[in-house]
């Protein structure tokens, strides 16, 4: 993760992949500041206590499950590839 030092961010879409604590904690602090966050996890459920779990519902932050980040390349392009599918 890097470290968010600039609240006037100018990237709003922001994807977290992770499904722990320190993923849904920047996920919940990315939001708080006004970015629109998806966290992709590789699991079918998140490892992150429950406290956080809720907080994000709350939020409505999306969460996609089962999937992991194949390749990331350039400043937009986002590429996936689902665990389910291979």
């Amino acid at each position: 993760m890097l470290p968010v030092t600039d609240y006037s961010l100018k990237i709003k879409d922001v994807i977290m992949i992770g499904g722990g604590n320190s993923a849904l904690q920047e996920a919940i602090f990315l939001d708080n500041v006004g970015c629109n966050v998806t966290i992709i996890h590789r699991r079918d459920k998140l490892r992150a206590q429950q406290y956080l779990q809720k907080k994000i519902k709350k939020k409505n932050i999306n969460v996609i499950y089962d999937t992991t980040a194949e390749e990331i390349k350039g400043k937009h392009i986002h590429k996936f590839r689902n665990f389910k599918e291979c």
